[in-house]
């Protein structure tokens, strides 16, 4: 995606949106980089976004999903000794992947290169529809500043790269869930300890919760105190094939009672050709 010269700005307002929506798509999230008057009318646009997805990992990527395809942008950021994720931090290089096409991307707003927090606000802006997923394993991440920069989050995805988690990214993940629970409403868990989430779930109001192949589920989990989440609608994948008839059974009879619980379905998945032991 190259950044070219669009002469608009000398246009009037209504004259440059009619020129807006002849382009396609990359060129009008190019032109939106120039000046924060150019991004105001790009939003005006409207565009065809289904929803913003970004993932904040070691190289962080902001994800456009519109109709038929998804344009992902890679930040590629360098990293101090803690490898501490600061949103300060100017990306060393960006990289934009649209189907097999990848090319070097260096967008300007108003003559300042964009740091990462101003990556992710402008990209926020183009749809209401709007995902962060955090990756815990490999770096820390400044709570604070996420949460100064990225306030009222709706929906978020917390993605363990270990099979099996250790202290530190077990605190990490708690910490999120402290920070940003008050304000979600759709949450999603990767890989991560089932029984240590309980006392954060708990005291939530989740519309929506998915945990995904949590490593603990036929372990340690008292089902009992899944019966008090606060979730309308939870859904359960795992690809543990240890789980008991017994326990399977019990899980549910507890769903069931809805005791001191709003829920009002759960699914239990397992992966074709997975089945619980008796």
């Amino acid at each position: 995606m190259d950044d070219q010269e669009v002469p608009l700005q000398s246009l009037p307002d209504d004259v440059s949106s009619e020129v807006l929506k002849t382009m396609n798509l990359q060129e009008i999230i190019s032109y939106s980089f120039r000046s924060k008057h150019a991004h105001a009318m790009v939003v005006a646009l409207g565009l065809p976004i289904v929803f913003v997805q970004i993932r904040i990992e070691e190289s962080p990527a902001i994800l456009m999903h519109v109709e038929g395809s998804t344009i992902k942008f890679t930040l590629e950021m360098s990293r101090n000794n803690e490898m501490i994720t600061n949103l300060d931090d100017v990306p060393v290089s960006v990289r934009v992947l649209e189907g097999n096409e990848e090319r070097d991307y260096e967008p300007i707003m108003s003559n300042r290169k964009m740091n990462l927090g101003e990556w992710m606000q402008h990209f926020r802006s183009f749809s209401m529809d709007f995902q962060v997923d955090f990756y815990v394993g490999k770096i820390k991440f400044d709570i604070q500043s996420l949460r100064n920069t990225l306030p009222n989050l709706r929906c978020i995805g917390i993605n363990c790269l270990k099979h099996e988690p250790d202290e530190s990214d077990i605190l990490n993940t708690q910490n999120l869930l402290r920070a940003f629970l008050p304000d979600v409403q759709h949450l999603k868990l990767h890989r991560f300890p089932l029984h240590l989430s309980l006392q954060h779930i708990g005291i939530a109001n989740l519309k929506i919760l998915e945990i995904y192949f949590p490593s603990d589920l036929s372990k340690r989990t008292n089902f009992v105190d899944i019966s008090t989440w606060n979730v309308e609608s939870c859904v359960i994948m795992t690809m543990d094939d240890k789980m008991s008839i017994i326990d399977l059974n019990r899980f549910f009879q507890i769903v069931d009672k809805g005791i001191q619980s709003k829920v009002e379905g759960f699914v239990h998945l397992f992966a074709p050709g997975d089945h619980p032991k008796l």
